[in-house]
């Protein structure tokens, strides 16, 4: 979960553009199997610039096994 108000606005943004990319595509398309052709490419984008994002300015990653005194 973000910490940061910019957090939660890259999350809300990522939501809104999927949202739109949703909609547009729902709009122009004749069946629920273009719907879904349509949608699957920008999701898969939106979702790859999301993740990237996400690992270069969010929290580094690491394993915690459960010993409390590492940190």
């Amino acid at each position: 979960m973000p910490v940061k108000w910019q957090g939660w606005l890259t999350i809300c943004i990522y939501i809104i553009v999927l949202g739109a990319i949703a909609t547009n595509v729902d709009r122009h398309s004749h069946s629920v199997s273009d719907t879904l052709i349509g949608i699957s490419a920008p999701f898969v984008i939106c979702t790859a610039i999301f993740l990237a994002l996400c690992f270069w300015k969010g929290e580094k990653l690491h394993w915690n096994w459960g010993d409390p005194r590492k940190k």
